[in-house]
């Protein structure tokens, strides 16, 4: 499970198989992602109208080989992908968003 956040907002936990989704007001936003030893930043500047889909990924940290230890990396996704990508999996609640 990892933690993801955007702009100050409150931190969600996510697992696999899962998404959030956020509305933002156009203009610039970032959306972080933590895990239990790493943390990534991915920064997008937002449209009126417009969707966007960021990758949630994670590699197991080459050092230690530990399952919990766990590097987040985003991504942007293409809206074919995102959307395939969002059509697979539940949607979490995004309770102060």
């Amino acid at each position: 499970m990892h933690q993801i956040r955007m702009d100050e907002g409150p931190m969600l936990s996510l697992a696999c198989g899962t998404y959030a989704k956020f509305s933002v007001v156009p203009g610039k936003h970032q959306l972080t992602a933590t895990s239990t030893i790493s943390s990534t930043t991915f920064e997008v500047t937002t449209e009126a109208a417009q969707n966007y889909f960021v990758e949630l990924g994670w590699n197991f940290h080459a050092l230690t080989l530990v399952e919990k230890d766990v590097i987040v990396t985003l991504a942007p996704m293409n809206e074919i992908d995102g959307k395939e990508a969002v059509q697979a999996s539940e949607l979490i609640a995004t309770k102060g968003y």
